[in-house]
């Protein structure tokens, strides 16, 4: 396993730990963590399929790491779409991760791309550091999402003139979005 996927790993176990001990901290305060029993999975499937987000996330996350049920990556990108399409953060930076690496979908830098910037307008901190370094590399799907990050000023403090510069590289490479947005803020001036 290379560096990056530690440094992910890491990265996605700690964020997990915190939603637990977020958990924990709304329970009674004699709750120790404990390995999940077949009932909890049940209960915690149910709460996930009438659209409790973080049961949602949790479940992606145990099919994932395949932790008290079966490793599964397609299955957790199922459940983590559904926490990310009701704007959990953490379930879209993991999305972005899936389509980076091809893991439980097909590889999609565009789809990477959208959810890392859903997750960074939120200020997840890991994900804007995904899209920067992504754009620094080249990539008009991520420097036409940085742009708008900056036009909006969504996950970042809005700056127009940081906004018409990554659009601008965006639009050199033929991004047409970033071609439209750039000449819509050439005459917005």
């Amino acid at each position: 396993m290379s560096g990056r996927h530690i440094n992910r790993l890491i990265f996605v176990l700690v964020g997990f730990g915190l939603v637990v001990l977020n958990t924990l901290s709304c329970a009674p305060q004699d709750r120790q963590p404990r390995e999940l029993t077949r009932q909890q999975i049940d209960d915690l499937r149910s709460r996930a399929e009438r659209g409790e987000v973080g049961a949602q996330y949790e479940l992606g996350f145990m099919h994932w790491y395949g932790l008290g049920v079966t490793h599964d990556e397609a299955v957790a990108v199922d459940w983590y779409l559904r926490a990310a399409t009701q704007g959990f953060a953490e379930a879209q930076f993991n999305l972005g991760f899936a389509y980076t690496d091809g893991r439980g979908v097909t590889e999609d830098a565009v789809a990477a791309a959208r959810w890392y910037r859903q997750a960074a307008e939120q200020g997840h901190a890991e994900a804007m550091r995904w899209i920067r370094r992504t754009a620094e590399q080249g990539s008009s799907e991520a420097q036409f999402s940085l742009g708008g990050m900056y036009g909006t000023g969504r996950g970042v403090l809005q700056d127009a003139m940081a906004a018409m510069r990554w659009m601008h590289l965006a639009a050199e490479q033929g991004h047409v979005g970033a071609q439209v947005s750039l000449g819509s803020m050439y005459v917005a001036r």
